[in-house]
This record gives C-alpha cells, sequence and structure tokens, in this order.
C-alpha cells in the first residue's frame, strides 16, 4: 500500500539509496578474488560512490546540490556496468554473476534517473522527500486527466460521419493508456520484488 503522506527525512530511507547499498555490497562479493587490483578497486570506487553522492546530495539540504549530486550518483552507476564488461571479457566474473550484478546496476541507473524527473517537476519542503511510489501514482493520475481534458475541449461531433469525436479520440488514446499502465504495473512489480530482496 501507498502511503500518501511518508515523508522521508534521513537518506537511509531512501529507496535509491537502499539499492545503491545493495549494488555496493555485491560489487564487493564478486570483485573479492579479482586478480586485477586497478579494476577491482575502481569498479569499487564507483559503487560506492553511486552510494555516497545520495547521501551527500541529500545531507547538503539544498534541491539544487541534491540533484547534482545524484546526477553524478547515476554517472556512477553506469561506470560500474561498464566496468563489469571489462571484468566479464576478462574472465574474472562468472556470467551468472555479471548479469545479477549488472541487473542490479542498470536498475539502479533507472532508478534514479525516475527519481530526479520526479524530483524536478515537484515542490518539496527542505528534504522532506515524498515516497518514489507515491511520486508514480501521482504521475498515472496526471497523465490520465491531461487525456480527459483533452477529449472534453474538442467539438463534439466530427463532420458528416454522426459520431462524437470525443469517443474518437477515447477509441484513439486507449492503446496509448494500455501501454502507459502495462509499463507502470511492470515497474510497481520491479520495486515490489527488489523490496523484498532488500528485507
Amino acid at each position: 500500500m501507498i502511503n500518501e503522506n511518508r515523508k522521508i527525512s534521513k537518506f537511509e530511507d531512501l529507496f535509491i539509496w537502499q539499492k545503491a547499498r545493495e549494488l555496493t555490497k555485491e560489487v564487493y562479493r564478486v570483485s573479492s578474488e579479482w586478480k586485477d587490483r586497478s579494476l577491482q578497486d575502481q569498479i569499487r570506487r564507483a559503487a560506492v560512490s553511486v552510494l555516497s553522492n545520495i547521501s551527500e546530495g541529500f545531507e547538503r539540504g539544498t534541491k539544487d546540490e541534491f540533484l547534482y549530486f545524484l546526477y553524478i550518483a547515476r554517472g556512477s552507476a553506469g561506470e560500474v556496468r561498464a566496468q563489469l564488461y571489462v571484468a566479464y571479457d576478462q574472465e574474472l566474473i562468472s556470467e551468472g554473476d555479471f548479469k545479477k550484478v549488472q541487473d542490479l546496476a542498470d536498475y539502479e541507473s533507472r532508478l534514479i534517473a525516475k527519481f530526479i524527473a520526479g524530483y524536478k517537476t515537484k515542490s518539496y519542503g527542505g528534504q522532506r522527500v515524498a515516497d518514489p511510489k507515491f511520486q508514480e501514482k501521482q504521475d498515472s493520475e496526471n497523465y490520465l486527466k491531461d487525456i480527459v481534458n483533452k477529449s472534453a475541449t474538442v467539438s463534439p461531433y466530427h463532420g458528416g460521419d454522426g459520431v462524437k469525436m470525443e469517443d474518437k479520440n477515447i477509441i484513439n488514446k486507449s492503446d496509448t493508456v494500455t501501454q502507459y499502465h502495462e509499463g507502470e504495473v511492470k515497474e510497481d512489480n520491479a520495486i515490489n520484488k527488489s523490496d523484498t530482496v532488500t528485507q
């Protein structure tokens, strides 16, 4: 259940930080026996950078600074993904571990991007950040309201065929609405599954 009144007052409660912590833990695990110490150090630094920049940005206390550090965190998540390919090509990591950590890093990148998009378009008091799942719900509702408002402003009848234009709008946009909801359901399922992993 989505808690619409939930406010976050510390970075440890941020879902993007929790997943960054999980990513860092996995990076340290899979790289523990690498003989290439330079690559080992680099990928670990990149993973820690994701975690640290989310934390530092949140603690800075201003919206602009938080966004700045979130962009750095996202870039570091991309760096982890790139270095995983190097490790895999050099046979330092198994295919199973590669896929697991790569999926985690990719998911973290997408989570941060989605968080940034919501954070840039919404007003927050200080660093009281709304629940990301509630942001998703609000985005969906606003999208549907926009469709309804647009159809209501069109002339009610299409010339010559006697079919209401508003009905045509609903028919024409139904595919778009369905695709949007399917994508959102998949994202919600991914978040719910990752909650289980985190716990």
